[in-house]
C-alpha cells in the first residue's frame, strides 16, 4: 500500500505541476462573484447549474446521500442503506457487487465527473455533528476551486465521514478525496479527475443478547447475534480523461453557444475496487452458508477496469435534422479472489484470477423543437462478456413554447443484461450451493410518463415495469426466478408557496410481489418550512429558516444485512420472530441561519422518539433515536 500510495502522489504532483505554474492573479474585488457547477452526464453531455449554496440541505448530515424521502438508511449511521423505491432496485446493476450497498458513500459515485468553473477562487468549509451521549456522527466537507489561467481551473474535494454507534460498538470512517483540472474553451475542452475513497465498517462484538434486536427475542434462529470484530473495508480508487475536439471551430466556423456544432471526444478511464472481510471467531450457527471453516475468516476481492471510448456529436446542419452522437467504449476487467482456504464466498480456486472484456456500441438520435422532444438511445454489447445484451431508452417530452412551461413526459426503457461477471464467477459458485453458470439473462421492460402542471406546481408519475429472470437474495444463497413479474409504482408531489411559507408533499404508492421483494407499499414525505430575512439598522442581514420533517412508511419487513457479503438479504417469512418494520411516522424540526457566507443549523432529529424509543428500518440494527445535530458551512472567497 505505501508504494502504491507513493505513485499516486507522483502521478498527482506531475499532473498538477503545469496547472500550478500558469496560475494567474487574482481578479478584483468589485468583480461579481459567481459559482456554476457542470456535470458530465451519459455520453458525455455537459450540464450546469447554479451553486447551491441556500439553506435547503443544510441541515442534511451528509447532503452527498439520496434524500430521506424514498431512502431508508439500514444502520445507525445509514450506511450499508438501501431504497425503499422498488424503481431504485430495479435499474441499478452494480457490476462490483459489494460496493452496492455503501454506493452512497464513495465520491467517484456522487461527485466524480463535477467541476466548478468560477470567476474568483472559492473555499467552502463544512462541519457537522450529530449524536446522543454515546453515539455521534460527525461530517467534515473541504471544497477548493480556482482559476489558474484564462482558461483552466483546478478544484479539490475532501470529505470525512464517521460514526460511532452505542451497544454494538459499531463505528466507521469514510475518506474521500477528489481532484480535477479542466479546460473549458471554444474549441477544445479538457477534464482530468483523480478520486480515492477508503471507508472502513466494524462492528466489534455485535448485538449480543441486545433487547434492541429486531425480533422478539435476543437470538436469531436460535443463535444470539454476535459478530467477534467484524471488519469490512472498501478501497476505490481511479483516473478519469476526457478529451473534447469542436468539429466547427477547427474548420474556422463560428458557432453558438448551444453546443450544437458538433464535437469529436475521447475518454480513457482507470478504476481499482478492493473489498477485505474479516471476522475474529466465526459463529456457524450464526451464518451457517457463508462460511467455510472455524477460526479468524478473511476474504478479499479486488476488481480493476480499464475503459477506453471514442464518442462523435455530429454537427447539427440545420434545424430539420436531428442531433445524433454514437460512440465506442472498450472495457477490461480482472478480478482477484483471495486464499482459497480462507475464503468466505466461495471455494473454487481454479476462478482465482479471472478477466474479460467488453464492447459496447451506443447511439443516440433526438429532435428538439420549442414544444416538442424525441429522444432515442440504443446501447448493443458487441463483443467480450455479455454478447448481445441491448438497452432501448425512449423519451417524448410535449410542452408549452417556453422552458417554465407545464409538460407531459413519456418514457420507455428496454434493457436485456447478462447478470454481473462477479455475480456470475463467484457469488454464484459458493462451496455450498455451488450452482455454476446457470444464470439466465434478465429482461426488463418499463413504461412510464411524468405530469408536471407549473401554475399549481403538482407533478404526477407512473411507471410500469415487466421483469423476468430477477436476480435476488435470500437467507439461503443467490437465486433466480423465471416468473414473469408485473411492477406498477406512482408518486406524486405538490410545493405551495406562499409569501415566506413553503410546503413540499410527496406520496408514493407501489405494487409487487411480496416474495421477491420485502418494501413498504406506500410512504409519504413532507416537510413544512418558514423564511425570513431579519434586516438591521447597520444594513447587515440575517436569513433564517424554521423547518418541520415528516416521514412515514406503510408495515414491511425489513431485509437482513450480511457483513461478509455486504449485501442485503430477504428476510424469511417463515420466521415466526420477526417483527415487523415501519407504520411508524419519524419526525424532524431544524432551524438554519445564513450571514452574508457564513451558514449554520441546528436540528432536533427523530424527536418523537425522545430519548429511548427505538425502531427498525432492518433486521439487527435499529435507529438512532431522538438526536440533536448541528454544522456550519464557511464560503471563503479568496480574492
Amino acid at each position: 500500500m505505501t508504494m502504491t500510495r507513493n505513485l499516486l502522489l507522483v502521478f498527482l504532483l506531475a499532473l498538477f505541476s503545469h496547472a500550478f505554474l500558469h496560475a494567474q492573479p487574482s481578479l478584483k474585488r468589485d468583480t461579481v462573484f459567481k459559482i456554476m457547477q457542470y456535470s458530465l452526464s451519459e455520453l458525455l453531455r455537459i450540464d450546469s447549474a447554479s451553486y447551491d449554496s441556500s439553506l435547503n440541505r443544510l441541515p442534511h448530515l451528509n447532503p452527498y446521500m439520496p434524500d430521506d424521502n424514498f431512502y431508508t438508511y439500514c444502520t445507525r449511521s445509514g450506511n450499508p442503506f438501501l431504497s425503499n423505491r422498488i424503481t431504485d432496485r430495479l435499474v441499478t446493476d452494480y457490476y462490483f457487487f459489494p460496493a452496492a450497498s455503501f454506493n452512497g458513500l464513495f465520491q467517484n459515485r456522487q461527485t466524480a465527473d463535477y467541476y466548478y468553473l468560477s470567476n474568483a477562487p472559492f473555499t467552502s468549509l463544512t462541519y457537522k455533528f450529530q449524536g446522543i451521549i454515546q453515539s455521534k456522527e460527525e461530517l467534515v466537507d473541504v471544497v477548493f476551486a480556482r482559476r489558474i489561467s484564462r482558461l483552466s481551473h483546478l478544484g479539490f474535494t475532501y470529505r470525512l465521514f464517521s460514526n460511532r454507534a452505542e451497544t454494538d460498538f459499531q463505528h466507521a470512517n469514510d475518506h474521500s478525496i477528489y481532484l480535477y483540472w479542466v479546460t473549458h474553451g471554444k474549441a477544445y475542452f479538457h477534464l482530468t479527475q483523480f478520486y480515492y475513497n477508503s471507508f472502513e465498517y466494524n462492528e466489534t462484538g455485535g448485538i449480543a443478547a441486545d433487547s434492541l434486536i429486531n425480533y422478539s427475542t435476543s437470538d436469531f434462529y436460535g443463535t444470539q447475534v454476535r459478530l467477534d470484530k467484524a471488519t469490512s473495508k472498501l478501497k476505490i480508487w481511479g483516473v478519469h480523461s476526457t478529451h473534447q475536439w469542436f468539429l466547427n471551430r477547427f474548420m474556422g466556423v463560428d458557432i453558438d453557444t448551444s453546443g450544437q456544432g458538433g464535437a469529436l471526444a475521447y475518454r480513457f478511464s482507470f478504476e481499482s475496487n478492493r473489498k477485505l472481510y474479516t471476522e475474529g471467531s466465526a459463529n456457524l450457527s450464526f451464518y451457517p452458508h457463508y462460511y467455510s471453516r472455524r477460526g479468524l475468516l478473511t476474504d478479499s476481492l479486488l476488481l480493476w477496469q480499464i475503459t477506453n471510448t471514442v464518442q462523435l456529436h455530429a454537427p447539427i446542419l440545420s434545424r430539420y435534422l436531428p442531433e445524433l452522437r454514437t460512440s465506442l467504449a472498450h472495457t477490461w476487467y480482472e478480478s482477484f479472489h483471495g486464499p482459497n482456504t480462507d475464503t468466505v464466498l466461495f471455494s473454487v480456486a481454479s476462478h482465482r484470477w479471472q478477466n474479460y472484456s467488453q464492447l459496447w456500441f451506443q447511439g443516440e438520435v433526438g429532435y428538439h423543437f420549442p414544444v416538442f422532444t424525441a429522444q432515442v438511445n440504443w446501447k448493443s454489447c458487441l463483443l467480450g462478456y455479455g454478447w448481445g445484451d441491448q438497452q432501448l431508452k425512449g423519451l417524448m417530452r410535449f410542452k408549452g413554447s417556453t422552458d417554465s412551461a407545464s409538460y407531459l413526459q413519456l418514457n420507455l426503457l428496454s434493457v436485456s443484461r447478462t447478470p454481473s461477471f462477479l455475480i456470475r464467477s463467484i457469488f454464484l459458485n459458493h462451496y455450498l450451493w455451488n450452482k455454476g453458470d446457470s444464470l439466465n439473462r434478465e429482461y426488463l421492460q418499463k413504461l412510464g410518463g411524468e405530469f408536471f402542471i407549473r401554475p399549481l406546481q403538482v407533478r404526477i408519475s407512473a411507471d410500469y415495469y415487466l421483469l423476468k429472470n430477477y436476480l435476488y437474495f435470500t437467507e439461503d444463497g443467490l437465486n433466480q426466478t423465471s416468473d414473469w413479474q408485473h411492477i406498477v409504482a406512482f408518486s406524486a408531489d405538490h410545493l405551495l408557496k406562499a409569501g415566506g411559507f413553503t410546503l413540499q408533499s410527496k406520496a408514493w404508492f407501489q405494487l409487487f410481489d411480496e416474495k421477491y421483494f420485502h418494501l413498504p407499499q406506500w410512504g409519504v414525505f413532507q416537510t413544512a418550512a418558514y423564511s425570513h430575512t431579519f434586516v438591521f439598522s447597520t444594513g447587515g442581514r440575517l436569513h433564517a429558516r424554521l423547518g418541520v420533517d415528516f416521514k412515514y412508511y406503510s408495515r414491511y419487513l425489513p431485509d437482513t444485512y450480511l457483513p461478509p457479503l455486504g449485501i442485503f438479504v430477504l428476510t424469511s417469512t417463515a420466521d415466526p420472530e420477526v417483527n415487523y418494520a415501519g407504520n411508524y411516522p419519524i419526525f424532524n424540526v431544524h432551524l438554519s441561519f445564513k450571514v452574508k457566507n457564513v451558514s449554520f443549523y441546528v436540528k432536533y432529529g427523530h424527536f418523537n422518539a425522545w430519548w429511548n424509543k427505538r425502531t427498525f428500518v432492518a433486521a439487527h440494527y435499529p435507529m438512532l433515536p431522538a438526536t440533536l445535530s448541528y454544522g456550519i458551512n464557511w464560503m471563503f472567497y479568496d480574492w
